[in-house]
């Protein structure tokens, strides 16, 4: 099909009728990429709990996975689990706003400053590549073996994310938009409010997105190093006592806080930032639609 006709197809005039067949196809499309993943989540399922019970893989170290659901459930029945999830939630929420918020701040200095910027700019370029779990010695070393310790680290995981985030949205409103606001005697609360904030929001979320997966990673590897309590106590015990279903057990629940994290965050950004996903889901359908013309 050239060009022209398919401009033609996408004229105003064909738009209820091409509209209604991208519906139709992103519907279609939609169940069956659902479709797919449940039938390929299933056989996978099976595949495992059958070659488990057969003995074709080993059960010590690959569990069939009833019986892995079954440890998962009665740990949340009993409340075991849920003790060291709500332990490892707290250091990570903590954490992340404790890392979070001054990130958000300096990072609104340093886009208004230049010379702030230059200053801080090195520092960060030097502090941000380095694995944040290697800096956990020096913290235990100034601060002690102690909770802060841990708090600081998963911190320090969620700062750079937010900074990161929040100087890359800023830097990126043009700068005819602030002459506008200007012309209209606008105050610096207005322009922060009414300029910067809905600019920034979508990287922002991007950064929260970040920062409290990075959380939630530090956080149950700084249990793995030195804790009591956590849902990385649980893995390293397990592993210690070879009980290979509660390690599994406790991951899977790792993986379920993930899943709930990005989901939440997913709504929350429907709700927030509705221009943004609405803009997204147009330019998916005009790709799709040319897909359809086409």
């Amino acid at each position: 099909m050239t060009d022209q006709v398919r401009r033609e197809a996408l004229n105003v005039g064909n738009v209820p009728l091409t509209q209604k067949r991208v519906s139709r196809f992103r519907k279609m499309q939609a169940n069956i990429d659902q479709g797919l993943l449940v039938l390929t989540f299933a056989a996978l399922l099976i595949g495992w709990e059958w070659a488990a019970q057969t003995e074709l893989i080993s059960m010590l170290f690959f569990p069939p996975p009833s019986l892995i659901f079954t440890k998962l459930i009665d740990g949340l029945a009993d409340g075991s689990l849920l003790m060291h999830l709500a332990t490892t939630l707290v250091r990570m929420f903590v954490g992340f706003l404790g890392g979070a918020l001054p990130a958000l701040l300096l990072g609104v200095v340093m886009s208004s400053s230049r010379r702030l910027n230059r200053v801080f700019d090195p520092i960060i370029s030097a502090i941000h590549p380095l694995p944040k779990i290697s800096i956990l010695p020096l913290v235990i070393l100034i601060v002690g073996v102690n909770e802060q310790s841990r708090i600081i680290i998963v911190a320090l995981s969620a700062f750079f994310p937010m900074l990161v985030n929040t100087i890359a949205g800023i830097n990126q409103i043009d700068h005819a938009f602030y002459d506008i606001a200007h012309t209209y005697n606008a105050s610096r609360f207005d322009i922060l409010y009414r300029l910067i904030l809905p600019a920034t929001l979508p990287f922002l979320m991007a950064g929260v997105r970040l920062g409290l997966n990075t959380s939630l990673t530090i956080a149950v590897s700084v249990e793995l190093v030195f804790a009591t309590t956590g849902l990385g106590t649980v893995v390293l015990g397990a592993w210690r006592t070879m009980r290979t279903e509660s390690l599994y057990a406790a991951l899977l629940l790792i993986g379920l806080v993930g899943i709930g994290i990005n989901t939440t965050l997913n709504i929350l950004s429907r709700w927030l930032i509705p221009w943004h996903t609405a803009r997204s889901r147009e330019r998916a359908s005009e790709i799709e639609r040319e897909k359809v013309v086409s």
